[in-house]
This record gives C-alpha cells, structure tokens and sequence, in this order.
C-alpha cells in the first residue's frame, strides 16, 4: 500500500464508471459530466450499454460503462484509454480493465467482491488485483476504505434507528426482523 497521496493536476482526464447494467452507471456518468461541463471543463461522453440488457448480476456480460473526457480546453472524443476506472463489482473490473491506461487509478467496491461474486466474474484466486497484474497501490479502496458504512438499519415509527448491519449479511435480516418484533 502506498505511504503518501499523490496528487496530480491535469489539464484533462478520461474516467469511466462501470457496474451492473440497471446500477446507475449512465446516471452516474451523466452527473458527473454535467458538473463538470458546468463549472467549465469541455466534455466528451461515450455510454457503453451491455450485450445482455437483462443479464443476471454481476456477470460478465451485463456491464455498463460510461466514459467521460473532460478537459480546460477543447474535448473531441470520450477517449480511447481511461485515467481514472470506477469499477462497481468483479465482473465490471474484469471486463473494462482493458480500457484503462498503464498507471490509472482504479476504484473499486469491496463489497462487491466476495467469493460468490468472484466466481460470477470468472476468477480463479481470492486475489483478484494480483491475477490480472494490477498494482494493489493502484486501487484507491486500499488507500482510503478503512471503515464501513452502515448499509442495513431499521428505523422505528419514531424515526430512531434501532437496529444496524454494519456489513450487509443476509442471515442478520433475521436478527434485525426479531429486534424489530420485540419494540
């Protein structure tokens, strides 16, 4: 893991977002370039449908990307290789690392990488960074995701949370309907 930040000032930059086709990836992108565009940067957008629109989760056919070069002076394409790759799961690392530039940084969702989801994108080892060659200090997550944020809470009539899952485990929903029942 790297021991310092480094930051870097860019007169353009290419950042592509990719997830599971229905997970906001186009919604995302489109944000993103509309801030961008509004506090005036040049855009250039390319949206990157999947094959299968209505493919299961986390598969490798139904990635979604969206690409977007965004620049201090004139932009005429999305892009051919991105600086910045947002990868949402396994399968979206696996299948748009190819657009990525030597030394890009790469930011990923952990919980979206567990052994089931690993399967689903095809990987061999727990180690998914080492098994296609990326630089551990390249993803941002092992820089900064020290912590997680609750993602399961229940909130009672009042507007109190009673109950949290820190990480979200589908056999706590059992604990958490039971907390609930007892109020």
């Amino acid at each position: 893991m790297a021991d310092s930040l480094e930051v870097k000032e860019l007169d353009q930059v290419v950042v592509r977002f990719s997830g599971d086709s229905g997970d906001g990836m186009q919604l995302a992108g489109n944000i993103f370039s509309t801030v961008s565009a509004t506090v005036g940067n040049s855009i250039s957008t390319f949206p990157d449908y999947p094959a299968d629109i209505r493919a299961p989760q986390g598969s490798l056919t139904g990635v979604s990307g969206f690409q977007v070069h965004i620049g201090a002076g004139q932009v005429y394409t999305p892009g051919d290789l991105c600086d910045v790759l947002v990868a949402m799961n396994a399968a979206a690392l696996k299948t748009q690392y190819k657009y990525a530039k030597p030394g890009a940084a790469i930011i990923i969702d952990t919980d979206s990488f567990g052994p089931k989801d690993l399967e689903k994108a095809a990987f061999e080892t727990p180690d998914y960074l080492g098994e296609m060659g990326i630089d551990p200090d390249r993803a941002i997550y092992s820089l900064y995701a020290s912590m997680y944020v609750p993602r399961t809470f229940l909130i009672d009539r009042s507007g109190k949370v009673v109950a949290l899952d820190v990480e979200f485990n589908p056999d706590n929903l059992q604990t958490i309907w039971e907390q609930a029942n007892n109020m």
